[in-house]
Order: C-alpha cells, then structure tokens, then sequence
C-alpha cells in the first residue's frame, strides 16, 4: 500500500538508497488478498514490480508469502503461482501459516499442512538474477566472515559475494564470474 511514485524513484535513481526492497505480498490471490484485510490488489503489485525493473533491472526486490492461508482454496493456489510468474521478483521468503488467536482467520477453513508454494519458483527467479550480476562489478561490503578462504559480504542490492582477497570490513568493487550456492563468487 505504501509503494509511491516516490519510494520508486528513491530505490532505482537515488544513490543514496541502496537498490533493494522487500515486499510482504502474502498471497497473490486477489481473494485471499481481501479476506484477509489487504487493501492492494495482485495486479497493483505485479504494476509496481514491473515499473521497478523497468528503471533499474538491477534493483533486487524480495517478498513474503505466507502458504496455506485460511479460506485459500487449489485455485487460488494456482492465481498465486501465476501471478509469481507474472512479477519481477527476485527471490522469496515462504512462510507455512501459523494461527493467532484473536485473528479472523482462525475462524476460517484451515488448508491442509502439506498445501505449500512450489519454491522452485524461487530457485529459478534467484538464480536469472545472479546471473544478471556476473561480470558486473558492484559495489560490496565485505564483512568479518570467510568461507573456504573467501571473505563474504553483500553488494548494495543484497546479493551475497565471495570474495579472494581476505579483507573485512571494507568496501570494494567486485566483478563477479560464477554463482554457486546462491554466493556470486570473484
């Protein structure tokens, strides 16, 4: 709801905003959407999500799904996997629903436990963005961590490198040329 001409303009031609949003969509079903109080619509998100990438292919943009909401039936499953499809997202953080008391949605029909998103939609998304970035060179902030004798840290868009050169806590442009495990390594 909050997603203004304003905040877009601020993640992808603003260098003082680091090229990275995380959206809570929950569900792109415009029917769990509303039976669960969200005033935005799948079609809205998609809109923003798209016009994001349009000004800055690079911005890295995540979001929430909670699977099995209440009242969520096989067809909304399938609305919300197509609209998935539809949106330019990077990568997704899939949540099982859990009740809370004092909710609405504990009076409605509970989903099966087994119902969840299929997250090789995530995978796949993860993975063409990474890709994006190879060969790129960002800018990263190497932190106080090592893996297999590489420093780690995070591009300003929130993509994880792997980097030779042992500093920490630093910053240094990077050109990446290969991703494994999710980790764009030097």
């Amino acid at each position: 709801n909050n997603i203004n001409e304003n905040i877009i303009f601020y993640i992808t031609e603003n260098n003082n905003v680091m090229p990275h949003i995380h959206i809570s969509l929950q569900s792109g079903s415009n029917k769990i959407l509303k039976l669960h109080r969200r005033y935005y619509t799948k079609e809205r998100f998609i809109e923003i999500t798209n016009k994001i990438k349009s000004k800055n292919k690079f911005v890295n943009i995540g979001i929430d799904i909670i699977a099995g909401l209440p009242g969520e039936e096989e067809t909304d499953f399938q609305e919300t996997i197509s609209t998935l499809k539809s949106a330019k997202v990077d990568y997704m953080h899939i949540f099982p629903y859990s009740k809370r008391d004092g909710t609405d949605a504990v009076n409605f029909p509970q989903v099966n436990g087994n119902e969840i998103i299929r997250r090789k939609i995530d995978t796949e998304n993860r993975r063409k963005f990474l890709e994006k970035n190879i060969r790129i060179s960002n800018r990263i902030l190497l932190e106080n961590r090592e893996k297999d004798g590489y420093s780690l840290g995070f591009s300003d868009n929130y993509i994880q490198y792997a980097v030779k050169n042992g500093e920490q806590n630093v910053y240094k442009k990077v050109k990446g040329n290969k991703v494994i495990g999710g980790i764009i390594y030097e």
